[in-house]
């Protein structure tokens, strides 16, 4: 076991706080980036760079120590090896030394055998429902952590997720459906995606859920998969395994600390989104398809646009030219008229 511990970094002594320090820029770096404290004419005090350096925001605070030989000033971070800090100076010399009296630590413990490591002396996680706090560690040091709780409903939370799980199967069930007959298909119907949702769910009663004990699988407990790939209870087989060892279905459901081999329940269940979600993964590729379509569809939608308007003009023009011919016609008609009557009264 290990305790987490702060990065520490102090001063050397000055007269009183109140003390010129120098003006200088202080840079400070972390994790978090790079922040400059800059000291000039304004508040070139030691008091006056405590509070630069609180006022940076860059994770490390200042505070001024004093007693009878003078007046030092500590930087802290906060608790952990990704909090840890550099100091760089410029723009005065000589630069104010710094000297290391806290290196930064993270946290060690082992539950179960498996080793944690975390920033803070505070473990949340570890064991559902329970936070550790470290106030001291030495190194060997092994202890038991008891709690009592409700009994926990194996068998209703078993049925909870079966009515969950048959909720969202049904509805893929509805959506890939086949037209057949003349009637209209679900509009995943033959979709890969849907396809691959549907293949991966159906795996899960068969899959691992823990390496260890007599119950490894929802299979072994009664979980079933129906024809249609809705999932059923054998009641008799749930309620017999509850009854012999309710821990060791609760742990396969979900352990105390989740491994590669003891994944648990909701592991299963990340592992299939993970996969369903990765680069090559059906719901990446079904999600890239459908937006090649989609973007397929917008052009041709532009392109039936911009052919519409291309054809209205010409239609305009066509027109246009239409109107200025029937002018002329109508022109030459009233001439020839105006003709045969002048021959009209001639012959008269």
């Amino acid at each position: 076991m290990q305790i987490a511990v702060a990065q520490r970094e102090i001063s050397d002594i000055f007269a009183s706080a109140s003390t010129a320090v120098g003006e200088r820029t202080l840079t400070i770096n972390n994790s978090g980036g790079s922040f400059d404290v800059v000291i000039d004419s304004t508040n070139d005090s030691l008091a006056g760079m405590r509070d630069a350096i609180n006022a940076s925001n860059s994770g490390v605070t200042a505070m001024i120590l004093t007693d009878k030989a003078g007046s030092r000033l500590v930087m802290e971070a906060q608790e952990g090896v990704e909090n840890s800090f550099t100091v760089t100076q410029s723009g005065v010399s000589p630069a104010m030394n710094l000297t290391n009296i806290a290196t930064a630590l993270d946290s060690i413990v082992k539950v179960d055998g498996i080793e944690l490591t975390n920033s803070s002396n505070t473990v949340t996680g570890a064991i559902p429902g329970v936070q550790i706090s470290i106030l001291a560690a030495q190194a060997g040091t092994q202890f038991t952590i008891n709690g009592a709780s409700e009994p926990l409903d194996v068998a209703g939370l078993v049925s909870e997720f079966v009515t969950a799980y048959n909720e969202l199967r049904s509805s893929l069930n509805n959506a890939t459906k086949p037209g057949l007959a003349g009637a209209s298909g679900g509009p995943l119907a033959g979709d890969r995606g849907a396809r691959e949702v549907i293949r991966k769910l159906s795996q899960l009663t068969s899959t691992r859920l823990t390496d260890v004990g007599d119950f490894k699988t929802l299979a072994d407990i009664g979980v079933r998969t129906e024809t249609d790939g809705t999932l059923s209870i054998d009641k008799t087989r749930l309620d017999a395994a509850v009854a012999s060892d309710s821990g060791a279905v609760k742990l396969m459901l979900e352990p105390a600390v989740a491994t590669d081999t003891k994944i648990g329940l909701s592991g299963a269940l990340d592992a299939i989104t993970t996969s369903l979600k990765s680069e090559s993964g059906a719901l990446t590729v079904a999600q890239t398809r459908l937006e090649a379509i989609r973007e397929s569809i917008t052009q041709s939608r532009e392109k039936i646009a911009e052919d519409g308007e291309r054809l209205r003009e010409q239609l305009q023009t066509t027109f246009a030219g239409l109107e200025r011919q029937l002018s002329v016609l109508r022109s030459t008609q009233a001439y020839v008229e105006q003709q045969f009557a002048s021959l009209d009264n001639y012959n008269n």
